[in-house]
């Protein structure tokens, strides 16, 4: 089945944690109506969710893709990613394997979305170089230099573009 629409759009937003207390309770963003109403993009990227695995991620008229969470550490429940879809592409979309919680990548089949290529793209959150996850055993050069190879590797068999928080990291060679 190709897909009909002639454009499609795709967002990623840090939403710095999806769950916040309100009197004592726990609440969801994805239950407020203010937040909902901002979220149309038939893709949608949620980064620095901060939810654990109970959570529920549940976005009304989407399907979940992906949900990244790092193994928690204390009492707090750092970084996150989660991928969202409209159902009627859900086909076109394949969630690549990674080890890294850091970031996920995901291809649109060419077929599907009838383009010449496939389209390869990186969501990454990187904690601030001040941040208790930045100061762990997380080795922040090897994660940028791994995205930076499989950079590499897609563009031989695609179009890659990226969508991230780096906060303002750089690597000085």
């Amino acid at each position: 089945m190709h897909m009909c629409k002639t454009s499609l759009t795709i967002s990623c937003w840090n939403v710095h944690g999806l769950i916040h207390l309100t009197n004592g309770d726990r609440m969801c963003k994805l239950k407020e109506r203010d937040f909902i109403k901002e979220i149309s993009s038939d893709i949608v990227c949620l980064l620095e969710t901060k939810v654990s695995k109970e959570d529920s991620i549940v976005l009304e008229g989407y399907s979940l893709l992906k949900s990244v969470n790092r193994v928690r550490t204390g009492k707090g429940i750092y970084g996150g990613i989660i991928l969202y879809c409209k159902p009627p592409i859900k086909t076109g979309i394949e969630v690549l394997k990674t080890s890294s919680t850091e970031y996920l990548w995901v291809k649109l089949k060419k077929s599907f979305f009838n383009m010449n290529n496939d389209v390869y793209i990186c969501f990454l959150y990187n904690p601030p170089s001040n941040s208790s996850m930045s100061k762990s055993n997380i080795n922040k050069a090897d994660v940028l230099e791994n995205i930076e190879n499989e950079v590499i590797k897609y563009s031989r068999i695609g179009d890659v573009m990226s969508m991230c928080d780096f906060n303002a990291h750089i690597l000085i060679y």
